[in-house]
């Protein structure tokens, strides 16, 4: 079957399903049941834009602390699922979201879009005043930094997570809320495959496609109670003991970068300087 250039409405169902590779011939021929069809498209739709996500994110240099494994189509992004409900941790997490998607009005940024002269730092005039200036480098705001980011790395050592060795590192654990280990910390003995990949939907993996998307393995995790986790993923460990840490995790980067931005704006008052 061949959609062409045809404005039929079976013409647009074809060029549909070619579009995110729906094995469309293989169900008229033999017809599924509403719920594993319904299964089988909403995965395939969230599997297609995730992918165009992705690649589009990746060649934007705002979106560079941004990781992109985290970006999947129906699933919030850490920094939000994390996130309590309360208004000061909202205000904090948004502030993050904009530090991650490079939309907080750093000089750098405010320079970039012709709205100020210089992209030095007005805190301590000693450098440009990116992302991991503002998080890391600015010797203005030293006293908060020196205060939040040991109990970041209190977090991680808890997690029996290696603390960032660079900047970037820093930046995107910080701003992600979770950190990049060089091994898993949980080690599952079963994980699903294509849980969350760009692989397309064909006659080979109809099957899979047909059952419920789901996470049912087991790993061994040292911070659970009976040293195993029932509820698995590919990304992030869904045990309690690590949901905990990581949400304390959260709390921290929450904290430490809605502190350095009162401080900035307390900084910039006592200067007379528009905040």
């Amino acid at each position: 079957m061949a959609a062409g250039n045809n404005k039929s409405w079976f013409a647009n169902t074809l060029r549909t399903a070619e579009k995110y590779h729906l094995p469309l011939e293989a169900y008229l021929n033999d017809p599924w049941g509403k719920g594993s069809w319904k299964n089988m498209v909403k995965r395939a739709v969230h599997t297609q834009w995730t992918a165009s996500l992705i690649q589009e994110a990746g060649l934007r240099s705002s979106l560079k602390y941004l990781r992109l494994d985290l970006c999947i189509v129906g699933t919030p992004h850490p920094i939000w699922s994390t996130c309590r409900n309360h208004t000061r941790a909202i205000q904090a997490t948004a502030l993050r979201a904009k530090l991650l998607t490079g939309t907080y009005p750093l000089q750098v940024n405010l320079k970039q879009t012709n709205q100020h002269d210089s992209s030095i730092c007005r805190l301590c005039e000693d450098s440009s005043e990116d992302i991991q200036h503002f998080l890391l480098n600015c010797t203005a705001t030293a006293d908060v930094r020196e205060r939040w980011l040991p109990k970041v790395a209190d977090v991680l050592e808890n997690l029996s997570q290696e603390t960032p060795d660079t900047n970037t590192r820093w930046c995107r654990c910080i701003l992600n809320g979770i950190h990049e280990p060089a091994e898993p910390r949980c080690i599952p003995h079963s994980i699903p495959n294509g849980l969350a990949g760009t692989r397309p939907l064909d006659s080979q993996n109809i099957d899979r496609a047909q059952k419920p998307l789901r996470i049912a393995s087991v790993g061994r995790c040292s911070l659970c109670p009976t040293r195993q986790c029932k509820n698995m993923c590919e990304r992030i460990c869904k045990c309690m003991a690590c949901k905990m840490q990581c949400e304390q995790l959260a709390i921290m980067a929450n904290n430490l970068c809605l502190r350095l931005h009162l401080r900035c704006g307390e900084i910039l008052a006592q200067q007379g300087a528009p905040t």
